[in-house]
This record gives C-alpha cells, structure tokens and sequence, in this order.
C-alpha cells in the first residue's frame, strides 16, 4: 500500500510545485526564441506631384469685364490649377515656372479636333488685376473678373 501511495503522491506533488510562483533567487527562464520578422515590403515612390498654377494667376480674365461669367466673349480665359480654358482651346498643364509676377505654363492643347503643345508666358500686374499674355510681343491684357 505504500508503494500505491507513493505512486500518486510523487506526481502529485510534481504538478503541484509547477503551480508555485518561481523563488525570488531563482534565475528567469531565457525569453522563447521567436521567429524573424519578415522583411517589410518596399515602399514605393511618392509620385511626383502634379505641377500646378499658383493662385494668383488663377480665375476669370476677360478684355471686357462686362462679358464676365457670360462665356461668350473670345477674350476670356479660365485658369485653374491644372488647366488653362481659353475661347475654343483648353490646355493642360505639363510644367510651371513662376519668376515674381511672371508665370511660363507648358501645356498639351486640344481644340477644334486637334492636339498640340504650347508654351505661354502671363505677367500678373502688381496688384493682381490684371493677367497679360506675354507669349508673342508686347502681350494681351485681361481684367480679373469678379
């Protein structure tokens, strides 16, 4: 019978010291090893950000403020940031270089069922009312409409 007993009672108190807390003295346990984290994928390149016209230059202009917001007037012409509408032609922005009050915009035109790329260079008068096209000669003025 004492072998019965001592062959419940030394498991018994196996299982029972696993449940104890460590002793203060006694060494931590080595941390588990863990697996490599995978490599973390490349990231890819910010895209380059869209060329846009700077707000000065944007808005309605028209040689006759009198035909603002109508549309009908050939003078007119739109800026926005990426597009430059003129009477029969709208452009889209490749590049932008402002120099001061100066804007060059490089556009991809498409009008009248053709394409083309154009380059047109605008001075903005001082106090921002006045946009003139200086690509050819002394220019065209156009009033900022309100």
């Amino acid at each position: 019978m004492t072998r019965v007993i001592l062959a419940f009672a030394v498991p018994a108190a196996l299982a029972l010291a696993a449940c104890q807390p460590p002793a203060k003295d006694a060494p931590a346990a080595p941390p588990a090893p863990t697996a490599p984290s995978p490599p973390s994928a490349p990231q890819a390149p910010a895209a380059p950000s869209k060329p846009e016209i700077p707000a000065g230059f944007r808005g309605e202009w028209n040689a006759d403020l009198k035909a603002c917001g109508s549309g009908r007037s050939d003078s007119r012409l739109f800026v926005s940031p990426d597009q430059v509408f003129f009477y029969e032609s709208i452009g889209e922005v490749k590049s932008v270089v402002v120099t001061g009050h100066t804007l060059e915009v490089s556009m991809e035109m498409a009008g009248e069922g053709e394409r083309w790329d154009s380059t047109h260079r605008f001075r903005l008068s001082d106090d921002g009312k006045t946009l003139t096209d200086i690509t050819e000669g002394e220019g065209f003025a156009r009033q900022r409409c309100p």
